[in-house]
């Protein structure tokens, strides 16, 4: 672990804290940023985004994210041949979908609302079980 104002830091959280900033970033891209009417997701949105991967357990590998031309936000995990997309979008609502098997077809997750639900574990939960 690195050293911060003589403080251990845990490399787990410098690449979380990446993670957030990447993600943060996506509401500095400018209307149309995909050639054509995209808009870029809504601030609350990004921040209910960070605060989903902040919940995660360590043993879940981080999510790639991106953002998606209608403001929502994608993350999507995988471990060898799993895999879960999740898609945020900017009415608050998480939508999922999983993959358990090489060359298998893609399952439905659920959907649950960010802006009711105060801890997601049913997908907390889903993406924990790639990683078992």
């Amino acid at each position: 672990m690195r050293q911060r104002l003589g403080r251990s830091v845990d490399p787990y959280f410098e690449k979380l804290d990446a993670l957030c900033a990447k993600i943060t970033s996506f509401g500095n891209l400018p209307t149309g940023w995909d050639g054509e009417e995209a808009v870029p997701p809504p601030q609350a949105v990004l921040g209910t985004a960070c605060k989903l991967v902040r919940e995660m357990p360590r043993e879940a590998e981080l999510p790639s994210v991106a953002p998606a031309p209608d403001g929502e936000i994608g993350l999507t995990w995988v471990n060898g041949p799993k895999q879960l997309n999740a898609m945020l979008h900017t009415d608050y609502h998480l939508v999922w979908v999983k993959r358990l098997e090489e060359n298998g077809r893609f399952l439905p997750g659920a959907e649950i609302d960010l802006s009711v639900e105060n801890y997601p574990r049913q997908f907390v939960e889903e993406v924990t079980a790639l990683y078992k």
